[in-house]
């Protein structure tokens, strides 16, 4: 939990390198809860880094279990890591992904008009 919050802290610093190297020690140090996945594709989604967002989103979906444990994060059972997942996948040419998690992230909020746009867009792209 200390380095998920070191790298958000890097982070809104801007310094990103740092923010990616604090993440990547939380996912060595608790590999097997969704947060530390989640913490990751943050800091690659802030520069950009769609397939490391990809790889890191994707892994923490993969992750069926919550933990009981008291550094648990609700965000990671949320819309934001399907919808890290759908942006990363678009950006990198998995369209049918894009539209899979697009479609799981507007589920777990039916309401937000951004997933909603962005389902839309990752449609647009495969009927283009």
């Amino acid at each position: 939990a200390s380095m998920r919050y070191i790298s958000r802290c890097y982070r809104s610093l801007g310094n990103h390198h740092l923010s990616v190297a604090s993440a990547l020690d939380a996912v060595k140090e608790c590999n097997y809860t969704r947060e530390p996945w989640l913490e990751l594709a943050r800091a690659c989604y802030a520069i950009n880094d769609w397939r490391s967002c990809y790889w890191a989103s994707t892994k923490c979906l993969d992750i069926g279990s919550k933990t009981m444990s008291y550094i648990a994060d609700s965000s990671s059972w949320g819309w934001e890591p399907y919808d890290l997942a759908a942006i990363s996948a678009y950006n990198i040419g998995l369209y049918p992904q894009a539209i899979e998690y697009g479609e799981l992230a507007l589920e777990k909020w039916p309401e937000d008009p951004r997933l909603i746009n962005n389902l839309n867009f990752y449609r647009e792209k495969i009927n283009a």
